[in-house]
């Protein structure tokens, strides 16, 4: 029986850019969403002034759950893809909801789907740790959220206790742990090391941008001292959490770790309470969103290719020309090289 020979290197078929960042053009389907999702941020953008940012953040869940089909070559009736649409349905939901109970149980729901993707179709069996930081973290946090907007309700404001200043806290506790803030963050690289790759690009690229949605939301109403802890705290963490990826050598955890410092500056553009500040935080949202799934879209393909997510384990993966210069360019932008509105 002849043996199929595998060739030359020089003689094998190079990877196309597109194969490597995962950026195919959409299907026609894809493109009916797209075109329907153009049109719903147009009526938001006329809606109310926070229009612009819902507006820009449903288009980045649509394009982000795009590249999550095409990457990850989800079947269309597997379990695998029904998550993901009811996750992007939530995702969607919460950035349209005009009500603050509605604005509650959108959020909270998020976690389901993301919980069941990493503990069913995880790789590893810390897949379960994985899961339990999910659920304790951002569960157990986001509690205070709810009893807040309930005490702020007509029918339970007996409940407030007059004098006492712990809403700043509890109406931004949840967020702050979802975006994730210092300190509290411990459940993401976790997560991100443990879930598929759909599920890294839909954290990185949108479940994060829930709590910091809800901060853009509730922030501006605030005036109390607890902002002025977040705001060291955020700072004191940028530069520890930078410390860290100057030795890391796993590519999820740099990216997940590099995740925390620029969720340090956004937090920093909310706390300020300008209207500069909040324009340049969206501008970050939107910049991170587009640059950390395309990031672990380029870590996936360098596992599949070595099998090891070590940086030194995966030195030039990069055949083509063209590959190399854009990732260079997502680099750049990640990092916020003029004339980039990253950082």
């Amino acid at each position: 029986m002849p043996r199929a020979s595998s060739g030359h290197p020089s003689q094998r078929p190079r990877p196309q850019a597109g194969a490597v960042l995962g950026l195919w053009p959409p299907r026609p389907p894809q493109k009916a969403a797209l075109a329907l999702a153009g049109l719903t941020c147009l009526c938001l953008l006329n809606r109310e002034s926070l229009g612009v940012y819902r507006a820009g953040l449903c288009w980045l869940s649509l394009w982000v759950f795009q590249q999550v089909f095409q990457l990850d070559h989800l079947p269309r009736r597997s379990l695998y893809a029904a998550l993901a649409y009811r996750l992007m349905s939530v995702c969607l939901g919460f950035f349209v909801s005009a009500t603050a109970l509605n604005f509650y149980i959108l959020f909270e729901l998020a976690l389901l789907p993301t919980l069941f993707i990493v503990l069913l179709f995880g790789y590893q069996p810390e897949k379960l740790r994985a899961g339990q930081y999910i659920l304790l973290y951002t569960g157990l946090a986001s509690l205070p959220l709810l009893l807040s907007l309930l005490i702020l309700s007509p029918y339970l404001a007996w409940l407030a206790v007059p004098g006492v200043s712990y809403l700043g806290v509890t109406l931004t506790l949840g967020f702050r742990v979802k975006t994730p803030l210092y300190l509290v963050h411990i459940w993401l690289p976790k997560a991100h090391v443990e879930a598929p790759v759909a599920a890294r690009i839909v954290l990185a690229g949108v479940l994060l941008k829930l709590g910091s949605f809800g901060l853009l939301v509730f922030c501006p109403l605030l005036l109390h001292p607890v902002l002025s802890l977040y705001l060291a705290v955020s700072l004191l963490g940028a530069i520890a959490c930078r410390r860290i990826c100057a030795r890391q050598w796993d590519a999820k955890r740099l990216i997940a770790f590099s995740s925390v410092v620029h969720i340090g500056v956004v937090t920093v553009g909310v706390v300020v309470g300008s209207e500069l500040g909040y324009l340049c935080a969206f501008i970050m949202i939107v910049a991170h969103g587009v640059c950390s799934p395309l990031l672990f879209g380029v870590a996936y393909r360098f596992y599949l290719r070595r099998h090891s997510r070590l940086l030194a384990s995966n030195r030039g993966q990069l055949a083509s020309p063209v590959a190399t210069l854009m990732v260079f360019l997502l680099l750049a932008v990640n990092i916020g090289v003029p004339p980039f509105l990253n950082l």
